[in-house]
Order: C-alpha cells, then sequence, then structure tokens
C-alpha cells in the first residue's frame, strides 16, 4: 500500500518531503542517489549494475569497491525504512518503485505537458502553468547523481522546463494576454538571451500592446548580439520583424467574442428528415456518445453515395437534442455536389460562426486566427457540430475543436485516412440495407396496402435496389401516389434499362450523376480501373481476380482496390475480399460498355474466368488427388496462384469464393465459352458433393450439360453426363439420373472410349449403392469397372485403387467379411502410401463396416472414429454424417448407448447445416470421448 506521507520530487533540491513540505531526512548522497534513480525510472525495474554505476560513477571517482552489492543492499534497506518496504519492490536483478507514476512530480509534469499539447488555448495555459508550478527551484535534483550521466540528465530537465515556458507562453499571448507578460518576457530575454522564442513573444507581445518601436528595438538588440557572435536571427523572428514593420493584421490581438450575446443555434430545422431502419447503427453513434472520452467524441460516418449517411446523422440529431443545451451547429460541405461548390474551410468556418449570429465586424480578420477563436469560443460547451459531406481531411481537420463536451458528426464517401487513422476518431461505416429494413422504408414510401396487394413487383424492386436507400427513394417517388399498374410498369422498365432507371432531373439525387461525382476523386488509371469491376463475374472481387482483370501485378491490383475503398466504391467483406454494391457494379458495368475496344472488355472477362477454373482446379486436384486430369486454360500472365498446399487450404479458399465461381460459370455461359462452363461444373464436383450443396451441385452440371451439347464432342459428353447423373441422383431425380448415365456408356461403347466406360461404370456401381442400397449391382458395376482398368490399362493407380475399396463395401454389406477386407486393405495400403486422406478414410470407414458386419464392434469404432477424424480435416460434411450413423451402431454393439446417442445427434446436426465450427468442435469431442474409450482396460 502506497504511503500518502511522502512526496516524490525531483524537480528541485530535496529528494522526499513529507506531506506538510518538511524533508523526511537529511539524505545522504547514496540513498538520495539510489531514490532518484528509482524515481526516475518509477514502475520499471532498475538493474543492479546501474544502481552501482550511478553510486561510482566512473568520470567523478574510483570504482565500485569490492562490497559494493553490499553497500547496495544496506542502501535499498535504509530507503525501505524511510519509505515503507512495499514501496521498494525486488524485480528480478533489480529494483523497481512500486509508486503511482503521477506522485514523482518529473513525470506529473511530463503528463500535464502532453495533455496541453491537444487543448484549447485557455485549457493548454491551465495546464502549463499547473505542470510549472510543480517546480521549486531552477535546478532539479542537484542533490544526487553525481558525474556526467547526472549532468546530462539535469540539462535534459531544464530543457524540458523552458520548453514548457515557451508554450505556456504561446497559450497566452492567443489569450490575449500581452500586456501582462511584457516584464516576464523581458526578465526571460535577459535570463536566457540564447532562446529566440523569447524575443519572438517579447517582440509581439510588445507589438500588440501598442509599442511596435520597442519590439524593433529588441529585434536590433538581437541581431547585434548575433552579428557579434558571427550569426543571424532565425527566420521566424526575421519575419516578425517584416510583419510588425508592415502592421501586417495577422498580427493583431485575438478577438474576444462576448458569449453572452450569442444566440444558441438549433439547426434542427435543417437537420430532419423522413427516416427508416438503422437501428444498430443509430445505438452505435450513442455508444461512442457516451464513451466518456477526455477530448471531443469525433464520429466519421463512411459509405458509397447515397447509402444514407445524412439521414442517419440528421436522424441522431433530432433523436438527441437534449443532450446538447449549447445547441446544435450543421454545415453542408458540398464534398461531392453537382451543384455546389466544395466549401473551402474558410468557408465552411464562416457558416459555424453565423450558426451562432456573429456579427462579420466582429469575427477575426485572419482564417488561422478564426479557427483558433472557434476553438476558444466552444471550449467550454455542450454542443453538436455536424459537418456533412466531406471530401478531404483537411477540410474538416480545423472545424473539429478541442472542447471535450463537444460532438462531431462527420459524414464522407470516402474514409478520410488522414483523419480516421487519429485516436479520438471513431468510424461507422454504413452498409447496405438489411432486407426487412429495406422493406420498412419502401412500405414507409409506398404505402402497406400497394406494398402488400404486389408483392412480386416490391420483390423486384428491392432486389433491384440491394439495400440502397437513395435507390428505394428514387423509385418510391416516381411510383408516387399510382397504383398497382404504375408500379409493375416501373419494375418492367428496371428490367429493361437497368441503372437508367434510376435517374432523376436532379444530379444531387440521380444515381448515375452521383456516382460519376464520386469518381472525380480518382485518377483517370483508377477511373479505368474502377470500371474494369463491372466486368467481374458478380460482387465479390480479391486482389488475386483485379491482377488477373487488369493484367497488373498483385500488388498493383491490391494498392487500386484500397483506393476504391477509401473512395467508398468497394466495401472490404473481410478475408482480403472485397464487396461491390449491386448498383455501383452495374454503374461500372456501364462505363466499361462505353469503351471503344470490346476485345479488351472480352479479354478482361476471359483472363478472370481463366484465373478462377486454375484455381479452381488446383483446389479440386487437393480434395481428390485420383481424378483423372482435364485440360486447362494457362494461368494469365503476370496472375498469382492462390498458394494453398493442403486439402483444408483448399476447401477453405472454394468455400469463400464459391459464390463467385459460380457467378463465372454464369459469365461464361453468356459470354459462349462452353468449355469453361463445363470444366467450371468439373472443378467444381468434388466440393460440391462433400459439403452439401446439392441445388447449385445439379445446376453448375445442368450448365455444364448445355455446354457440352453446343461442343457436341461425345468424350465430353460422356464425363459431363455421368457428373450431371450424379447431380441428379442427390436432388431425388433418380429415374432421370439412370437414364442419363446408362446414355453415357452407350455413347463411349460407341466410340471406343474406354476411360468413358470406366467412369459411367464407376457412376453406375454409385448410383445402385447409394441411391438404392442395391449391392448387387454395385458389385456388378464395380467388378465391371476393375476389369476394364486392367484390361485397357486407362485409369490411375489412385482410381484403382478405389475401385478395389468399392468391391470391398460390396462385400462387406453382402456379408463376405475376408473378400471386404482383402479389396478394402489393398485400397488402404495405397492411399496411406500416397498420402491420399479422402481415400484413405473411405477404405477406413469400408473396414469399419466389414469389422461391424463380422461382428467386431470394437474394431469397427477403431476404424469408424479414423475416418471420422480425417472427414473433419477434409470438411467432407456428407461421408461424415454416413460415418457416424455407422459408429453409433458400433458403440451400441459395445454398450455405450451414451456414445452412441452422441453420435446419432451429431449425424442430425451435421445435416441441418450448423455453423461448421459448432458442429466440427462436437465432432472432435466425440472423437476424444471414443479414443479414450480404445484405450481404457477392456
Amino acid at each position: 500500500m502506497e504511503r500518502a506521507d511522502v512526496d516524490f520530487r525531483l524537480l528541485g533540491s530535496t529528494v522526499l518531503r513529507s506531506e506538510d513540505g518538511t524533508p523526511v531526512e537529511d539524505l545522504r548522497q547514496q540513498l538520495c542517489t539510489l531514490a532518484v534513480l528509482l524515481m526516475l525510472e518509477c514502475g520499471t525495474p532498475v538493474p543492479r549494475h546501474r544502481i552501482k554505476e550511478a553510486l561510482w560513477p566512473e568520470d567523478v571517482g574510483a570504482p565500485p569497491p569490492k562490497g559494493a552489492d553490499d553497500v547496495v543492499d544496506q542502501t535499498v534497506s535504509k530507503l525501505r525504512k524511510l519509505i515503507g518496504k512495499e514501496l521498494v519492490i525486488t524485480s528480478g536483478a533489480g529494483y523497481r518503485l512500486a509508486v503511482d507514476k503521477l506522485r514523482v512530480d518529473l513525470h506529473a509534469f511530463n503528463s500535464l505537458v502532453e495533455r496541453a499539447r491537444e487543448q484549447n488555448p485557455a485549457e493548454r495555459s491551465a495546464l502549463l502553468h499547473e505542470a510549472l508550478g510543480l517546480w521549486r527551484g531552477d535546478t532539479p535534483i542537484q542533490d544526487a547523481l553525481p558525474g556526467e550521466r547526472g549532468d546530462a540528465i539535469r540539462r535534459s530537465l531544464i530543457e524540458a522546463r523552458l520548453h514548457a515556458v515557451d508554450q505556456r507562453l504561446a497559450a497566452d499571448l492567443e489569450l490575449g494576454k500581452h500586456d501582462e507578460l511584457i516584464s516576464e518576457l523581458r526578465a526571460l530575454v535577459d535570463a536566457h538571451p540564447e532562446r529566440e522564442r523569447f524575443h519572438y513573444h517579447l517582440m509581439l507581445a510588445l507589438h500588440r500592446s501598442g509599442r511596435s518601436k520597442d519590439a524593433q528595438a529588441v529585434y536590433r538588440r538581437l541581431v547585434g548580439t548575433r552579428a557579434a557572435e558571427g550569426g543571424a536571427p532565425s527566420s521566424p523572428v526575421d519575419t516578425l520583424h517584416d510583419l510588425i514593420s508592415t502592421r501586417d493584421p495577422s498580427l493583431d490581438p485575438p478577438v474576444r467574442i462576448d458569449r453572452a450575446r450569442l444566440h444558441r443555434p438549433q439547426d434542427v430545422r435543417r437537420l430532419i428528415a423522413p427516416f427508416t431502419g438503422r437501428r444498430g447503427e443509430l445505438d452505435e453513434i450513442t455508444r461512442f456518445a457516451r464513451s466518456g472520452a477526455r477530448g471531443p467524441v469525433v464520429v466519421l460516418v463512411s459509405g458509397v453515395a447515397g447509402i444514407g449517411k445524412s439521414w442517419l446523422v440528421r436522424q441522431w440529431a433530432t433523436l438527441n437534442q437534449e443532450r446538447f443545451p449549447d445547441g446544435m451547429l450543421y454545415v453542408n460541405l458540398h464534398g461531392f455536389s453537382s451543384q455546389n461548390e466544395t466549401r473551402t474551410p474558410a468557408e465552411a468556418l464562416q457558416v459555424l460562426f453565423d450558426g451562432f449570429r456573429i456579427p462579420l465586424v466582429e469575427l477575426p480578420r485572419t482564417h488561422e486566427v478564426r479557427v483558433s477563436e472557434w476553438d476558444r469560443l466552444i471550449s467550454d460547451m455542450t454542443l453538436l457540430v455536424v459537418l456533412d459531406n466531406a471530401a478531404t481531411a483537411e477540410q474538416v481537420r480545423h472545424l473539429i475543436p478541442t472542447g471535450r463536451n463537444v460532438m462531431v458528426l462527420i459524414t464522407c464517401r470516402s474514409h478520410l485516412t488522414g483523419l480516421a487513422t487519429e485516436a479520438h476518431v471513431r468510424q461507422l461505416h454504413l452498409r447496405r440495407l438489411p432486407h426487412l429494413e429495406a422493406v420498412d422504408l419502401l412500405t414507409t414510401k409506398l404505402g402497406a396496402d400497394l406494398v402488400t396487394a404486389n408483392p412480386q413487383a416490391t420483390g423486384e424492386l428491392l432486389d433491384a435496389c440491394a439495400g440502397h436507400p437513395l435507390a428505394l427513394a428514387v423509385l418510391s417517388a416516381r411510383v408516387g401516389t399510382g397504383d398497382g399498374a404504375h408500379l409493375r410498369e416501373l419494375v418492367e422498365e428496371l428490367r429493361t434499362t437497368g441503372l437508367a432507371a434510376f435517374d432523376t432531373d436532379d444530379p444531387d439525387t440521380s444515381l448515375s450523376a452521383i456516382l460519376d461525382f464520386s469518381l472525380r476523386a480518382l485518377s483517370r488509371d483508377e477511373r479505368q480501373r474502377y470500371a474494369y469491376l463491372g466486368l467481374m463475374p458478380g460482387p465479390d472481387v480479391t486482389p488475386a481476380t483485379a491482377a488477373a482483370l487488369f493484367d497488373a501485378p498483385l500488388g498493383e491490383a491490391r494498392s487500386v482496390l484500397g483506393r476504391l475503398v477509401r473512395a467508398s466504391l468497394l466495401e472490404e467483406a473481410g478475408g482480403g475480399h472485397f464487396e461491390l454494391h449491386d448498383l455501383v457494379r452495374a454503374h461500372a458495368a456501364s462505363r466499361a460498355a462505353r469503351w471503344p475496344d470490346e476485345e479488351e472488355a472480352a479479354r478482361a472477362r476471359g483472363r478472370v474466368i481463366a484465373y478462377l477454373l486454375r484455381a479452381t482446379a488446383a483446389a479440386d486436384e487437393l480434395l481428390a488427388p485420383g481424378r483423372v486430369p482435364i485440360v486447362l486454360p494457362a494461368w494469365p500472365a503476370r496472375s498469382v496462384p492462390p498458394g494453398f498446399s493442403t486439402p483444408n487450404d483448399a476447401q477453405q479458399w472454394l468455400a469463400r469464393h464459391h459464390r463467385m465461381l459460380l457467378a463465372a460459370q454464369r459469365v461464361a455461359e453468356q459470354a459462349g465459352d462452353s468449355a469453361s462452363v463445363w470444366k467450371l461444373a468439373w472443378a467444381l464436383h468434388t466440393f460440391h458433393a462433400r459439403c452439401w450443396h446439392r441445388e447449385e451441385h445439379l445446376d453448375t452440371w445442368q450448365r455444364g450439360q448445355a455446354a457440352a451439347a453446343a461442343i457436341g464432342d461425345p468424350l465430353i459428353m460422356v464425363r459431363v453426363s455421368c457428373m450431371h447423373s450424379g447431380a441428379l441422383a442427390r436432388t431425388g431425380r433418380s429415374e432421370a439420373a439412370l437414364e442419363l448415365v446408362e446414355s453415357a456408356l452407350r455413347i463411349a461403347e460407341t466410340n471406343g472410349d474406354h476411360e468413358g466406360r470406366v467412369l459411367a461404370h464407376r457412376f453406375l456401381s454409385w448410383y445402385w449403392l447409394e441411391i438404392w442400397s442395391d449391392y448387387g449391382n454395385g458389385l456388378r458395376h464395380a467388378t465391371a469397372t476393375l476389369h476394364l482398368l486392367r484390361q485397357h490399362d486407362c485409369g490411375t493407380a489412385a482410381i484403382i485403387a478405389s475401385t478395389h475399396n468399392t468391391i470391398g463395401w460390396c462385400h462387406a454389406n453382402l456379408g463376405d467379411h475376408e473378400q471386404a477386407r482383402t479389396h478394402c486393405a489393398q485400397a488402404l495400403e495405397h492411399a496411406q502410401e500416397h498420402n491420399d486422406l479422402a481415400l484413405e478414410a473411405a477404405c477406413s470407414d469400408s473396414l469399419g463396416l466389414a469389422a461391424l458386419s463380422a461382428g467386431e464392434h470394437r474394431v469397427a469404432v477403431e476404424n469408424l472414429v479414423q475416418a471420422l477424424e480425417i472427414l473433419i480435416v477434409q470438411h467432407n460434411d456428407v461421408a461424415a454424417t454416413k460415418t457416424l450413423d455407422l459408429l453409433a451402431e458400433a458403440l451400441t454393439g459395445i454398450d455405450r448407448a451414451d456414445l452412441a446417442d452422441e453420435a446419432l445427434r451429431l449425424a442430425g446436426a451435421f445435416r441441418r447445416d450448423l455453423p461448421r465450427s459448432e458442429r466440427e468442435d462436437r465432432a472432435r469431442q466425440v472423437v476424444r470421448r471414443v479414443r479414450h474409450l480404445l484405450v481404457s482396460p477392456g
């Protein structure tokens, strides 16, 4: 516990004083030196070797004696008796003073000086006066630290004091105290003739007191002194002398506006606006307002044009008038207005002064002095300032006051990076409205009856607006008081004209116009790259896909995307991904459509599709290394492959890019690139089959089937038809699936396509096993597959091993356990030798089934839990579900119904599509419990 009766001082001659100011003890130099060292490093351990260096400095005496460590220990013991043993803590190989740093006058001084930096002149002056009041004499720690090191510390502290004096004088001059400072300044100039800042302050104080000749005399004396030393006054002093000589108005004393005569600003009338939704964002601003910040609360609200930034801050202001008894001020900075020039900081400041109804003649004449007066004027007010539609950080920086009770709301399309990085600025980035809030906004605009009576039309309108408030407002205004027919006509226009439907006669509410205006902040090259983004398949973009699109290095693409984010034309979606709002993407596409070189647009799309196809195929190769490869396009020049090296990396990449890949297939289809269409379906096949993406699986293969038909190559048709049949079967279309794969087999047989025959028989085997549990037909087609593979040498070793496992699975279900083990063990040996985890899991699962069928339940559990571990790592949800069902049966066989029930519940969780992290954590818990069971006795 700290002793309250000891005062720790370094800024004077006595180190320790009691609370009444009397010395604790006439400290001997060694004890005093130790106390000083610990106070200088208060809270931080001081190593023993540094203590000895301070007690016996090399430059003033003999080296430490042989018993130096004992002397140190004795000195520490004496200090503990003086101030309390709990305050001097042994820490490692040294000692630490365990008191609040601010109880040491030096650290309190530094803290006050640091706090003063960001305050207005009045508070800055008060804090610096308080800081300088801590000094007890001009020479700090003069009783301790002998030698050059102590002298260096003393010089540093004296310099810090004089710098604080300088800053305090500057603040007092800003406050108009020039008359009362003259005597003090003359004394300082005499005492410190080398410090030209004191001459500067004295000259300014004399000039402002009507004594310009005296000020010039001070300058002449300084010139003479410097000339005698072979030098000349510094540039600031020279400049001040010139300004005094010409009676420059910038030197005039600061104007002091009488706050008692100020009008209470209440610009709520200009802040009121119809509003719906954004409840979470309103609450977030309220949390910022309650944050208890030491300085002003500054909230930076950013977002794409028309997303509702001004609406939001206006609504919050109207709901929170009572928080600001001194009023509210509003200024539109016209940062992105097509009808008004962007306001300069000086013009904006004038609008703020106008809010107080201060006559122009009472304001300071220069902008710099007005900024200072603005800060002083509202320093202790509880006030809201709304700076709407800012363009740059410099436009608003000097409008943000230092008063701790002032709140500033800034809206801007860009992120104002230079301002946003400052510690006291909170950021709130607006994204599209959630669907329900968009419905509420549309209902508010059109009326509940019209919306309810026309669900299809309002649904299409909502989809077209994609949660964009201005778009919703524009279309609602076009419907006006019309009926359902009018609404349906507008929806039809949306289908045919797209973005043009959002244009109005007012450039400040026309969506195309305001987005065009946002582009003015970009360079010509950045605008070109923005247009390229309109060619992206879907709203998602990554640096890698952008590099392919732009035909640019990855770093350059990343830089462009960052610039578009700062301009709020692109949004960060986490994990290095970005998202383009649908309407912004439509705007970018409309600019790309104006390019004279249509072939370049086609090439750009082709580069992105080629990149995504190659990356997806690379991921698929890791998930299913035994698949027969297909011919792929080359990587686009200067593109960077994803770089994943494990199946888990590949699975995560596919999941993160899934929406983009589906969109890429649609774009390839629209462009007539049939080869890319079926190859994307092929590359996505394993991922879709394992992760319950059944509808997407079917959709991609339906597109792939149409693409294969357009190509007309029977080899491609066989492969696509087999894959398509699997997708049909997984979605309950079993008859169509069987018809399609049998047709593929006939085409392969007609064309002597042995690989196609193998693939068709493999799918027929899978079909009879998975859809109908017909193990006889399944075994027949699996055996035919193996026969073809051996006869024609037309498959990979992985496919042969997989076929052995399928044959083993069939034998296990048919009760032939020895044949099952023989085939599955052969497949497992290949899988483990080639690190084919997917096949290893399948083989372990088959061996578990064989053991289960043979009544060997413990062996079955061992194999099935091995399979489950791999399937969890590979995120193979479909196979994991089936393995859990078998594991539950095996656990029941060894009288562990509790674990069996948990396995069944977990299988249900996988089918219900719970969050992946949750279901996989539960699966790992089951694995751990089963593993523990297997190693337990009995």
